[in-house]
């Protein structure tokens, strides 16, 4: 990861301190912090039993206001207390012996296992991504609000607007801009993430007022 997304670690004191703490919220030691110059909006956790770490793009960073970078380290550090990269890990590996067992064994077989299996990979990396969603909020509710605006801005809005642009967008606007994406149903079987309105659908329901 380190390698091919050109990472380096962060001297960022703004990026470091928001970092430590949303870990300290979760009681977790501070996984490493990465950046990489890239005017696309995302953040990723990786690592492994050894060490954890986060990836930050400086499109994202330039992009979202403190409380929003918050949100989306508060799923980062979901993905890594749930586990999540070893378990996707472990399942490519165990994808790819069985593909590859069968493959040898018949030609045929080997293509109807990839057919079938591949569609179950997908889905459960999107069920890992659902499950990072509500670990983040369940038990912190006011995260809720900064992770919709975070996804709304680099799921939606981040499409047609330039990330320098995005940081300013009133709240009140990200408000009215959810109500109308939770009323689109898109869904795909083939995405690696749940859909932005299905996300901001069971997100609401951790909304701190609405408790």
């Amino acid at each position: 990861m380190i390698f091919s997304f050109r990472l380096k670690k962060s001297n960022d004191e703004r990026l470091n301190s928001l970092v430590s703490y949303t870990s300290s919220i979760f009681n977790m030691k501070k996984p490493l912090v990465y950046v990489t110059k890239t005017d696309y909006s995302n953040a990723f956790a990786f690592g492994n039993f050894f060490y954890k770490a986060i990836g930050y793009t400086s499109g994202l960073l330039s992009s979202l206001q403190d409380n929003e970078i918050i949100g989306v380290t508060a799923h980062e550090l979901a993905h890594l207390k749930n586990h999540d990269m070893e378990i996707q890990v472990l399942g490519l590996i165990l994808y790819n012996i069985l593909y590859l067992y069968l493959f040898n064994i018949n030609f045929i077989l080997g293509l109807v296992t990839f057919a079938l299996a591949y569609p179950l990979f997908i889905f459960i990396h999107r069920m890992l991504e659902k499950r990072a969603d509500l670990t983040a909020v369940k038990n912190n509710r006011w995260l809720t609000i900064y992770l919709e605006n975070a996804l709304i801005k680099i799921g939606y809005l981040g499409r047609s607007i330039p990330s320098y642009l995005l940081r300013d967008i009133p709240d009140f606007q990200l408000y009215f801009i959810k109500q109308q994406l939770i009323m689109n149903n898109s869904r795909s079987i083939f995405r690696t993430h749940p859909s932005l309105s299905e996300r901001l659908r069971y997100l609401s329901k951790y909304e701190e007022w609405s408790s």
